[in-house]
């Protein structure tokens, strides 16, 4: 019965991932924006139904929305990413910048939704959604490169601070992320698969807010002097979210599976360190003055397919078979 009802969660997944197909990309970039919009408006919306249906027990009607919300995703970073790929032009790239805002702005925001699915969620949708987390995880620090090498490119001057902005944007608000997914992985309910996902994922997104920081810094010079405090306030709060972050990991330590537990320590001391060192470097940050801070509403950016960044990290140690 067990396996039978496996078998029916990974047809609803199929099933979702099927819902929507791959069109032509649009031709202008107003009416790809657009159609950015309409698949991660779309995406959230088929998240939120799965959330319902999980936390119901209708796991293989939820499966297939989160199946849905998934292709909704991936339609929208392949848009996204053929803007990327054709802009030749600064307003082409100023184009492409804001679609990859909204697509990141989507993804960062599934992050932890994602991750509360894995109580409810069936094995076999858990080991999926872990895997989706990981990879918006990944995105979005493939985003900060993407937008940075769009601004050097060259932009209009009035897409500059916006494209400064988006790049702070994406680079906070991680470490209230990081609490969520280290509960996740000391949960009893979430397999030692799905935990040592969490934990890659974990360290994936601290790393990327270190290397965000040598982005931020290299745009200080490029922007207005407005948004340059803009930066320096998120480089603080970068600091402090490494400090959190680490505090977090350390507490839900001790509930997680060992393997995973001894690599996830491992990221918590680095990440304490990478906050000592940020604040001995940087001076006390800018009072926040509202001309140019991280704009959460405008979002983050996204990013193209290209895969992670660089420096992937390994992860812990190879996990047990499946089923564990």
């Amino acid at each position: 019965m067990v396996r039978h009802r496996s078998r029916m969660i990974g047809a609803a997944l199929a099933v979702g991932a099927l819902v929507a197909s791959p069109g032509v990309a649009s031709a202008h970039p107003a009416a790809a924006i657009a159609s950015v919009e309409a698949h991660t408006d779309r995406a959230d919306a088929a998240l939120t139904q799965a959330t319902s249906l999980f936390a119901a027990g209708r796991d293989a009607r939820g499966a297939t929305a989160f199946g849905r919300s998934r292709s909704e995703t991936g339609l929208a970073v392949a848009e996204a990413a053929k803007l990327v790929r054709r802009a030749d032009t600064p307003p082409e790239r100023a184009a492409a910048a804001r679609a990859l805002r909204l697509v990141a702005t989507a993804r960062a925001k599934q992050i932890p939704d994602l991750v509360r699915l894995l109580g409810p969620a069936e094995a076999t949708a858990e080991r999926a959604i872990a895997k989706a987390a990981l990879a918006d995880a990944r995105g979005r620090d493939t985003a900060i490169g993407v937008l940075s090498a769009l601004l050097t490119k060259g932009v209009p001057a009035g897409a500059k601070v916006g494209i400064g902005r988006a790049i702070a944007s994406l680079s906070v608000d991680r470490a209230d992320e990081v609490l969520v997914e280290a509960q996740a992985a000391a949960s009893t309910e979430v397999s030692a698969a799905s935990a040592a996902t969490l934990a890659t994922t974990i360290d994936i997104t601290l790393r990327g807010q270190v290397r965000a920081t040598a982005v931020l810094t290299a745009l200080k010079g490029r922007l207005p002097a407005a948004a340059s405090k803009g930066l320096d306030r998120a480089l603080a709060a970068i600091a402090d979210e490494q400090q959190d972050a680490s505090e977090a990991i350390d507490s839900a330590v001790p509930g997680m599976p060992e393997s995973v537990a001894e690599f996830v320590a491992g990221v918590a001391d680095r990440a304490a360190s990478e906050a000592a060192g940020m604040r001995e470097s940087r001076p006390t940050a800018p009072a926040p003055t509202g001309d140019g801070g991280p704009e959460t509403s405008s979002g983050p950016p996204a990013e193209t397919p290209s895969g992670p960044p660089a420096e992937t990290p390994s992860g812990p140690p190879a996990r047990s078979p499946a089923g564990s």
